[in-house]
């Protein structure tokens, strides 16, 4: 996981706001409360 990506699930956690993505790299927060709203990503 990137410093960036800590950041941005830190910021995410502290405001109980949802993380939209569309990728995996935060799939392993949901147990410390991160919700995560995935989106479909288009190739």
């Amino acid at each position: 996981m990137g410093k960036n990506d800590i950041w941005i699930a830190a910021t995410a956690l502290f405001y109980d706001a949802e993380l939209h993505t569309s990728d995996n790299d935060f799939d392993h927060l949901t147990g410390i409360g991160l919700k995560i709203n995935k989106l479909n990503s288009k190739t």
